[in-house]
């Protein structure tokens, strides 16, 4: 676990020195940074609008989530959004996170992992604490590599995220454990913020399942994400939140993980 930690950071402090405008990208053309304040969250809408990509398979655009990137916050970035091995056969796998740092309201939020095949490799989970990136968890979660997406309960852990913090999450498939340079790791950064008390009450007022598009909105997306798998969990058979959840991956630029969904996981649209 050690090595594969090493591993981890020498990967991110490359990316942090050689190219800062993959892992900040989101926040180069803001300006300053605003504040979050109680009465709402300051977002931004994207330059280019993700839901053209898909509308038209999609139907009614108001069904679909508008993730608004926060204009606050650390910036962060993502390592590697859609990983593959260096052999042919090997999937597609990448950390569901965005960009740039995203945010979450849960003090044990549910994150997930995705791959495109199934493999004969476990996968482990790495969580870094902080500007000096403490190490706080290293477990395996999963003893092969299975298809599709995953959640990662961090109530199964004993994690708790402080407020303020910025924590970076690491999934790696593990191809060789005497090698782990050979290591197949995605990642991306979490910060978790207090849940504005105006918030609280929207999200006690709305329909459930509206609750991923105002999370979305509101520019939480780690509970956006989780809100819109949850469905999925509950419902199986609906298309929507499938659809919804295919929009959301291409606004966070995990294109590779909505094709997936696309061939794999969306039953056929309703009528």
């Amino acid at each position: 676990m050690k090595a594969i930690r090493s591993t981890i950071l020498a990967l991110f402090a490359g990316l942090t020195l050689l190219m800062p405008s993959l892992l900040f990208e989101s926040f180069s053309q803001e300006g300053a940074l605003k504040p979050l304040g109680d009465s709402a969250i300051t977002t931004k809408t994207p330059a280019s609008d993700p839901l053209a990509i898909t509308k038209k398979s999609q139907g009614d655009s108001s069904e679909m989530p508008l993730y608004k990137a926060p204009l606050r916050g650390a910036p962060g970035g993502r390592l590697s959004g859609g990983t593959r091995g260096t052999q042919s056969k090997m999937p597609t796998f990448a950390f569901l996170a965005p960009r740039h740092t995203g945010l979450t309201f849960s003090e044990q939020p549910t994150l997930y992992w995705y791959s495109s095949e199934a493999a004969k490799f476990p996968v482990d989970l790495t969580i870094l604490m902080g500007k000096e990136m403490k190490s706080i968890l290293q477990v395996r979660i999963a003893d092969e590599t299975r298809a599709g997406f995953h959640p990662i309960h961090l109530t199964d852990h004993g994690i708790h995220l402080q407020t303020g913090v910025v924590y970076q999450c690491f999934v790696s498939m593990v191809t060789d454990p005497k090698h782990p340079s050979k290591d197949i790791i995605s990642g991306g950064a979490i910060e978790r913020i207090a849940c504005p008390k105006n918030f609280q009450k929207t999200l006690k007022e709305t329909d459930s399942k509206r609750i991923p598009l105002v999370y979305a909105e509101e520019g939480i997306w780690y509970d956006a994400m989780n809100a819109l798998c949850s469905r999925i969990d509950a419902a199986p058979h609906d298309s929507l939140p499938y659809q919804q959840r295919i929009s959301l991956l291409r606004q966070g630029d995990l294109t590779e993980a909505a094709d997936y969904e696309m061939e794999h996981g969306a039953p056929a649209p309703r009528p």
